[in-house]
């Protein structure tokens, strides 16, 4: 590995005898008794942290307000040595990198461990990587990933011996021979896709640049219209169960002037949780409701199954989505990044032509997203 890359990490991830907060008060004073498994990785590799990273609190997106540039996307802009570990379930710091110059590289679900990650929707959970040159980033990926016990959601996939590909020297139309889906649900008014007014129907367009660099071919992608509903039930629900142990009792945040338990409980949360992750509990814990789990929860999960079985990777290498819908709210935007996060599919956002793309590959194919990373960067 090259001795120039930096490693940073978002205050998300366990690092021992170190502060830890996730962005939030109700962490004040905590600190990690353990080495999360990346840090052991980085350390057996003799990768040093060089440092922590600030974060919104718990990764939750905040839905009603513009977007700022998160710290991890300032850093890796600044420096293309550094790479960043962190947690991106929403799609924020996937957006925001593309839009500026980085790349957001997000493995397969199950193939980097999650143990000493501050857990917020458990079973979208995955550690990735901001890098302003995806080919470090490639590399940081190939010395943190592989099974670990300690992660009973770890997967045996190719990745576990992820090799980093050299540019390809031969490639006319076709790349390599990845063949990229471009769904006409999503692009369908391309002209709002990116902050520049270009046409996406001339030969400067995304589209184009897509068809004239790689083997494409249009799909439909089915259910996106409810992607970002069941993403936010589903979330809702794992946040609301993850938070529930922060309750002042035994670490982090405590208020004061509590006459009793449950004093002691609603005021601790009441000012130790900012308003987005009251809302994303309070969200969960109504979806998980007796009156409410078979019509939201259950239902969300049938659709999640679904979203899985209507990918037909078979016909295609790789999905690609822009980064953003200009006209369309953040929350219906979530749904660009909803199928990585239910579906736990590898994705490397990135820049491309006027704005950013995001490819979505099948469990385990990373070696596809590389490809195209590097046939980019030429």
């Amino acid at each position: 590995m090259s001795n120039q890359i930096k490693v940073f990490i978002e205050d998300s991830i366990m690092q021992k005898d170190e502060p830890i907060t996730a962005g939030s008060k109700i962490l004040t004073g905590f600190k990690s008794p353990f080495n999360a498994t990346v840090i052991e990785r980085l350390n057996e590799a003799g990768i040093k942290i060089n440092r922590r990273v600030t974060m919104d609190e718990f990764g939750i997106d905040d839905y009603f307000s513009d977007d700022d540039i998160p710290t991890a996307v300032r850093e890796a802009a600044a420096d293309e040595d550094v790479c960043i570990l962190c947690n991106d379930i929403f799609g924020k710091i996937r957006r925001q990198a593309a839009l500026n110059g980085t790349c957001f590289i997000k493995p397969t679900y199950g193939t980097v461990s999650r143990y000493g990650l501050i857990p917020v929707a458990t079973s979208m959970d995955q550690i990735g990587i901001v890098c302003a040159n995806p080919r470090k980033g490639f590399e940081v990926l190939a010395k943190i990933n592989g099974k670990d016990a300690k992660d009973g959601a770890m997967i045996d996939t190719k990745s576990d011996s992820l090799n980093i590909p050299s540019p390809c020297q031969q490639c006319q139309k076709s790349m390599c021979d990845v063949r990229i889906a471009v769904p006409d649900n999503v692009w369908v008014d391309e002209k709002n896709i990116c902050e520049s007014e270009a046409s996406f129907k001339n030969d400067t367009s995304v589209i184009s640049k897509l068809e004239n660099t790689f083997e494409t071919s249009r799909i439909n992608l089915e259910y996106f219209e409810v992607y970002h509903q069941v993403l936010y039930i589903l979330s809702a629900a794992e946040i609301s169960n993850n938070l529930n142990r922060y309750d002042g009792v035994k670490f982090g945040y405590r208020a004061e002037n509590s006459n009793n338990l449950n004093d002691l409980y609603f005021n601790t949360r009441s000012d130790g949780f900012t308003l987005n992750t009251k809302l994303a509990i309070i969200m969960g814990a109504n979806v998980l409701s007796q009156e409410n789990y078979t019509g939201y929860y259950e239902k969300a999960m049938k659709i999640r199954r679904l979203i899985k079985e209507s990918l037909k990777f078979d016909s295609y290498d790789v999905i690609a989505l822009p980064v953003q819908m200009k006209g369309k709210s953040k929350y219906e935007q979530s749904a660009l990044y909803a199928i990585t996060a239910l579906a736990g599919l590898p994705s490397v956002t990135m820049p491309f032509g006027d704005c950013g793309v995001q490819f979505i590959a099948d469990v385990g194919r990373e070696d596809m997203l590389m490809k195209i990373v590097m046939r980019g960067n030429q």
